[in-house]
Parts: C-alpha cells; structure tokens; sequence
C-alpha cells in the first residue's frame, strides 16, 4: 500500500484507489505518477464516524483534521499512543508523577491541569469519560500499538456530537475496522531499558460475522531520575531516609484485554484494562511504597437499523467502570494510606440518519446518561483519616442532550454544515463524611449542587471548492466543560460550564508532488474555573471561581511531498499566540503554553520488505503556571506577590529513527499460498458475478459471491496478491481483483 498522509483532513490514500477508477481491459499498464495526478477531491475517499458519529467521507467533514494509519504506526516506530500524539501538530506532552500520575496535553496553546481533560477520547467510537470525572486517565486508554487500526484526531471544538467532553476536539482510537483483514498473531518486544510488551491477538472473518480477542502485557521502566533533578531543595530527603542521588521510583506495568463482535447490523465492544505507575504524592515516590493503580472495564453495545428508504437509525448502550487507588503505604509505618475513587456511567445514544437525496443529509440524536461515584481519602499522619465522597442514592448524576447535525450540498462547489446541541446536568447531592468509620450524625455534611441550566452549542461551516486541487473552509465551533463532583466541594453557589468560541480558516492545495494545507483560527475560552485544592492545617481547602479567560490566535501550516512511490516527507509547523485575560492576570505570562512547534516525519521505502523513518518534535519553552500568595488581602495583591511553582521547560528537540524489516523470515515456511488452481477458479467467479452484477442486490447476492469477494479481499490485504504490480516500472492491473474491490461496494449494505 502506497500512503499519502497530509493535515487538515487530506490524508492516507491507498494505493486501490487506482485501481478502481475504471473498468477496462484484463489488464492496464498504468504509470506510476498517475497517483499523483489524481485531484484532491478523488484523493479524499477514506471514511471516517469520528466527527458526527456516523461515517463520512473526509472530503465531507469540515474541521481540522489528521488520521494515522496502522501502517505509518509501523513504519515511524511509534510505541504508544502518547507517541503518536506528541508527533502530532498542536500538542505536547506533560508528565505528572505527582497524585494522580497521569499523561497530560496541551493543546494548542491551552492546558488544562490534572488528567487529560480537553478532547473527548473514544476507542472504537466508545466514549472513555464517566460522568463524575475531569478527565480521562490517558493510561486507561493506552491501547497497545500493535492493535491499533487507525487513529482519528479532530482539533476544534466537537461539542454538538460530543457534549461537555469535547472542549477542544475528540481523539477515536479504533482497533476494529470489519474492512481489513484480520491475522492471528503473537508480538513479543523488549527494550534496552529493561521493559518488555507482549500481544496477543486472535480473529475469524466471514461474510456475516467477525470476532477478535487481544491480550497484551506490558512493563516500562522508562522514568528513573535522581531527585537532584526534581526539587531544589534536597535537604528534605532526609526526612524520609534519602539523599539527594536517591532516585524515582519507576513502575509502570499493565494488562489490556478486549473482545469484540461484528455482524452487518450488530457491534459489541469489551473492553478492561488494569494499569500501575509510580507516583510521587506528598511524599517521595521510592520503591514500590506510591503506586496509582487505574481499573477499567467497558461494555458497549451498538445496533443499526434501516427504516425505510431515507431513514436509519443506530442506537448504542455504553458501562463503564473506573476504579482508581493511590497506595501510599510506604510513608505511613504506622498506618495504611490509601486514596481510591469509583466512577460508573452508563450512556445510552440513539442517532437517526435522514438521507432524502444526495444532496442533504441530517444527523439528529438523543444523548442519556448516569451515574456514581464514591471517593475515599487516607491520610493519619495529616489528620484526614477516612474522609469519604458519596453521592446521596446510587446513580444520581444524570446527563441529557438533544443534538443535530445537517450536511447540505448547496451547488457543485459549495457545501453547508450546521449543528446544534442542547444539554443539561442534571442536580445531585454530595455526602461528606469525616471518619467513616465512627457511627457519628455530626461527621456527615451534605452538598446540594442545582445545575437546572440547559446549555446551546452551536456550530457552524462552509466548504468551497475553489477548484479540483484546492478548497476553503471556513468554520465557528462552541464548547462547554462541566465542573467536577470535587470542584463543587465546598461551594456555596454551584460552577459553571467553562466556555470555549472559536472561528477557524482552513485553506488546501495540491500541486503535482506536494499537498499544502494552512489553518488560522482564534479560540476565545470564558469562564474558565480557577483556584486550587488544598489541605492546610489538617483541612481541605477548596477555592474554585469561573473568573478565568484566555484567548488563543494560532497558525497551523502543513507540507506534504511525495517524490515516488517510496519516499514520503511530512512537516507542520504551528505558532500559539495565547493571552491571559483574567482579572488580575493580564501582566502576568501564561504557563505551560509554547508559542509555536514543528513536526515533521519521512518515511523511505527501500524495499517491499525494509522501510527507514524518521520523526523530529521541535517544542518552543513553557513556563510553569502561577501560584498566587493567599496570604495578601487583597485579590491583586495576591497575584502579583505570587511566584511559579516550579521551574518551567527549555526549549526541545528530539529525533526519533527507526528501521522496519518486514517478511524477515521465509513466509513459505509459515503460511499455506494457494494454488494456482484455486486463484483460477477464485478469477473465473468473480469475473462472471462481476458481469452479472445487476442480477442481484446486496441483500440478493449468492453467498459464495461474497465468500469469493470476502477472500480475494483477504489476500488484497495480507499482500498475498496485488491489485496493481510493478512491472519494469510500470504497473499493471490485475482486472479481476480490480473487479472484486468493486462488487465489495456493490454488495454493502447502503
């Protein structure tokens, strides 16, 4: 497979697309550069459900966009998903061994503190976020690479298909794709840094059914520094046993298992995954003494039906359950500390798809969801000792939200794209109880929070094609982010909805060999909720105000080259103009927000069998955030005799390399090649089903018509044969292949 890979939404274009351009003769000799001839609009043929939960052709999705294929995850060497988005444009990267130990982004030029909390993550179209959470845990989420299909990345908000979860955009990482072949294989790494993964997977592919297993295993040991390069002041180490070349604790070790179904009208997606890192809390993280622990388990289950001739309908129901636990044991000699959390949403989403005709198509839906959740913290030695965080009845936050999304085709060089979302939050009651374990009335508080305010997002777009090689997109986006569960701790009058409006350009072009894409937009954040949580004195401090405002004006450039067939070169650059507008803060700078960065990637194809890459992150230096001095009296003069917290980032350059060797080992000693008898009678099938294609339907069609399309697929796929062959430098079709690629559209379900 030839791939193309460009920003903005042009992007991944296999080398098959040539090949069904046309019926002709058995066999065409067709030049190598007649892929780069193709226009932009036939190079956009990659369908993607990521941006209105339905699937769309990208020439159709008007939004900045990239996806990452299974492929170019092999050839650049990624590792782990956290890789592949430090390589993408628009993000970088924090590590937080501090409490929650997560994986953080920033995402153009905004940050937001604690786990990651800005972008709606999705597996398989499977929403990671519980309801009572800030964000999501990115290490529940880290699929193994080697599982991973494809990766689909929206920057911009997506809050009219996604809700309060998707302030700045949705990440889809999918595992399943019924359209590739599936391969039972067994993956074993290990590194020079003592860490070793290991995956499983199983699968069976027919006409009517799919199923696939994965097991994976994984243990890093990757952050191993001595605390001299972490805090200032070493002199405290000895409080607790150490010197300043005692090192971090490292541990990082997880468990990822899922299963999944797929019929033509049926999904069903299992999903848990158990992992550990070492943590560094209010104590120094040393031997296995601080480890957060993160459980989850999803249930997912989706139906499509078709109504009648325009309508359809895919209705989906979605458990989850997080469970989260730091162990601090090792500080405490005298007592266990513990803090542990549980969250469980289940979410129910029905989509009806309205298709009158070719040129309108309306996407409208009903969004509902509950849940619980319960916190415990431990502490005996800061006098907090069995603190408890309890909704007052199971079950009794609960989400509801009604949406739409119409895609309208004006005139030939003119699309429309308009959404709406309406939703609310629905009111709960918070239980605080202080030492839990003491049957006591006076220890128990409860917390009203009244969220009776019903939230409009709207959303906006224009595509003009200015030409077959070039076109303009012009798009407004709204977004919302609910407050926590915690943040409304000790809030008298409850949070609002931080609020995000954003206006966004976005021009393409192709040129010969080279795909040009440019993105100017202007994020305007409100209401954003400020403050800190804080135990002081023996008492938990919670200040949190919507006070916050920010605007970011930012320039995302891509270039993509495509010499031949077997050299690609990629490079974005981004520059982040961010301002902090909050009262009191204009003078003072913004943390943790680079003003530009630059990625770029190339991958050379030396051989079918052997592929060179590169990968070059270039971040600009960050700052760390500002923490006021609560002692001043006034609000001004507490922000201006405040001071960073830390130390902030140097600027960064890294450049990654890898060499991929594929079929390494004879694949005649491990695979049976079919014969040439068998290829014949495969050939002679579905060339007369090819030309006694208008006999049946997709519903109509004889099941070894398929069985034989299904197989020849197969083979396309696994590299078995080849739609196209290069011959003396020129490619020849193979027309029968050709012709099975084209009864496959013939025979899906429409």
């Amino acid at each position: 497979m030839a791939e193309i890979k460009t920003r903005s939404g042009y992007l991944l274009v296999a080398a098959s697309l040539m090949s069904i351009s046309g019926v002709g003769s058995a066999q065409e000799r067709i030049s190598s550069k007649d892929l780069l001839d193709m226009s932009l609009q036939e190079l956009l043929g990659l369908k993607i459900s990521s941006y209105s939960r339905v699937e769309q052709k990208i020439s159709d999705i008007p939004a900045s966009l990239e996806v990452i294929d299974q492929q170019e995850i092999q050839a650049l060497g990624y590792r782990s998903i956290a890789e592949i988005l430090s390589a993408t444009i628009g993000f970088y990267r924090t590590e937080s061994r501090a409490w929650f130990g997560s994986t953080n982004f920033g995402v153009r030029g905004a940050y937001s503190q604690g786990v990651f909390n800005d972008m709606v993550v999705l597996i398989n179209g499977v929403n990671q976020k519980s309801l009572a959470a800030s964000g999501v845990y990115l290490e529940r989420t880290e699929v193994p690479v080697e599982l991973i299909k494809r990766i689909e990345i929206i920057r911009g908000p997506m809050s009219v298909t996604y809700g309060n979860m998707a302030f700045l955009g949705a990440i889809n990482i999918v595992t399943i794709d019924g359209k590739e072949s599936l391969s039972n294989r067994v993956t074993l790494v290990r590194a020079n840094n003592n860490s070793e993964r290991g995956t499983l997977e199983f699968s069976e592919h027919s006409d009517s059914m799919m199923y696939q297993f994965n097991l994976s295993y994984e243990n890093q040991k990757d952050f191993n520094f001595p605390y001299s390069d972490l805090i200032s002041d070493t002199s405290i180490l000895t409080n607790f046993g150490l010197s300043p070349d005692s090192k971090v604790a490292d541990y990082h070790d997880s468990i990822f298992a899922n299963f999944a179904l797929q019929t033509p009208t049926t999904n069903i997606y299992i999903q848990h995954r158990n992992a550990k890192i070492g943590v560094i809390d209010a104590i120094p993280g040393v031997g296995f003494g601080s480890l957060a622990e993160n459980k989850s388990t999803t249930f997912s289950i989706k139906r499509e039906y078709e109504l009648n001739d325009n309508w359809r309908m895919n209705a989906q129901v979605d458990l989850l359950n997080f469970n989260y636990l730091v162990d601090e044991e090792f500080g405490f000699e005298n007592s266990f500390s513990v803090n542990t959390s549980q969250n469980k949403t289940t979410r129910i989403t029905s989509d009806f798809i309205y298709s009158p005709n070719n040129k309108l198509q309306v996407i409208s839906g009903l969004s509902y969801a509950n849940g619980d959740y319960s916190a415990i913290d431990d502490y005996p030695n800061d006098g907090l000792e069995n603190f408890e965080y309890d909704l007052e009845s199971d079950y009794s936050l609960h989400y509801t939200a009604v949406y739409s999304n119409a895609f309208y085709e004006f005139s030939d060089n003119l699309d429309i794209t308009g959404g709406i979302r309406f939703e609310r939050v629905g009111d709960y009651t918070l239980v605080l109880t202080e030492n839990r374990i003491v049957d006591d009335s006076q220890n128990i508080e409860f917390k009203e929070v009244n969220e009776n305010s019903w939230l409009a997002l709207p959303r906006l777009s224009m595509t003009y094609r200015l030409s077959d090689d070039s076109d303009f997109k012009a798009i407004y986006s709204s977004g919302s982010k609910e407050p926590t569960v915690g943040q409304n701790i000790n809030i008298d009058n409850p949070l609002e909805s931080e609020r995000i409006n954003s206006i966004e350009f976005i021009y393409t072009q192709k040129v010969g060999r080279s795909l040009f894409s440019a993105s100017v937009f202007n994020n305007q954040f409100d209401d954003l909720i400020t403050g800190r949580f804080d135990f002081v004195n023996n008492t938990w401090i919670t200040e949190f105000t919507n006070v916050g405002k920010i605007t970011t004006t930012g320039v995302e450039l891509g270039y993509n080259y495509i010499a031949n067939d077997q050299f690609n070169l990629q490079i974005d650059a981004a520059y982040y103009n961010t301002k902090n507008k909050t009262q009191f803060f204009e003078q003072v700078e913004l943390g943790l927000s680079p003003g530009h960065m630059i990625k770029a990637k190339a991958i050379y194809k030396f051989t079918d069998d052997i592929t060179i890459s590169a990968v070059v992150n270039h971040t600009d230096s960050v700052l760390a955030d500002w923490q006021i001095d609560p002692t001043q009296p006034t609000p001004q003069e507490q922000v201006n005799s405040g001071s960073r917290y830390a130390l902030g980032a140097d600027a960064f350059t890294t450049i990654d390399t890898s060499i991929l060797f594929k079929d390494l080992f004879n694949q005649k000693l491990t695979e049976h090649l079919m014969s040439q008898e068998n290829l014949s009678q495969l050939e002679k099938l579905i060339t007369e089903a090819f030309e006694n294609r208008g006999d049946f339907s997709p519903q109509s069609a004889p099941s070894e018509v398929r069985e034989a399309v299904t197989e020849a697929l197969t083979m396309i796929d696994s590299g078995k044969v080849r739609v196209a062959e290069k011959v003396n430098g020129d490619w020849v079709v193979n027309q029968w292949l050709k012709k099975a690629v084209l009864l496959s559209f013939s025979l899906e379900r429409k």
